[in-house]
Parts: structure tokens; C-alpha cells; sequence
């Protein structure tokens, strides 16, 4: 089979200019990705700590929690964010154990909002 015959001969020259330029589709994907405006992103922290979890699984205490499949599937898209925003604090690979702490320590500082959320829902099923 001659190069004109195989269908992938182009393939690795393509891979081979990408790489010289220095470009490639998925940095240029990743550069125009857009986040969500309402999350705040914090300044890089030059810190070596910060490719370490902020704590081991050892210390953890596993506990269901039970929501509706819409909720769940918006909090799964906020915890991406978020894992998006650490990039930017050069924070990557964050265990769940740590997002799930952190979204848990940010609803305790917010029980006044907790509760009109609690109120709200069960008016809204009253009708």
C-alpha cells in the first residue's frame, strides 16, 4: 500500500506541525472555554502546598446524601466549575472528598439562605 492508498498519512504530519507551533486543538479549546460568570475566581496562590489535598480520606465520615436528579445534576455541574476556577489557581486533580468538604463548609455559612431555599420549595409544592 502506498502513502496515497492509506487514508491516516496525513494524520501524523498534522500532529508533527501542531507540536512544532506549539498549538493544538484542545489548548485552543481550552483557551476560549468560557466559565460562568457568578464564580468568583480567587488570585493563583504561589504555594507548593497547594498540589496536596487539604486532608487525607482517612479523616473523612461518609453520610448519603439524597436529592432529586435535577439538583444533584446542577451541583455536579457547579463542582466542575469550580474544579475549572482551581486550574486557575494552578489547584488540579482535587479529590471529591475535598469539593464535597468545601460546598458543605460554604452552606454552613449560609443556613439564612438555607432555610428560605427549605421554605421556598415546600410553598411552591403547596400549590
Amino acid at each position: 500500500m502506498t502513502d496515497t492508498d492509506d487514508p491516516f498519512a496525513d494524520l501524523e504530519s498534522g500532529l508533527e506541525n501542531d507540536q512544532k507551533s506549539g498549538t493544538s486543538e484542545t489548548t485552543e479549546q481550552d483557551e476560549s472555554r468560557e466559565t460562568a460568570p457568578d464564580v468568583q475566581r480567587p488570585d493563583p496562590i504561589p504555594d507548593s502546598n497547594l498540589s496536596d489535598p487539604a486532608f487525607s480520606f482517612d479523616v473523612t465520615k461518609q453520610d448519603p446524601l439524597y436529592a432529586r436528579p435535577e439538583s444533584w445534576e446542577r451541583f455536579n455541574d457547579t463542582l466542575l466549575e469550580v474544579e475549572l476556577a482551581l486550574r486557575d489557581c494552578e489547584i488540579r486533580d482535587v479529590p471529591k472528598r475535598e469539593l464535597h468538604d468545601a460546598a458543605l463548609r460554604v452552606l454552613t455559612n449560609h443556613t439564612d439562605e438555607f432555610v428560605e431555599a427549605v421554605v421556598d420549595e415546600r410553598r411552591d409544592n403547596d400549590v
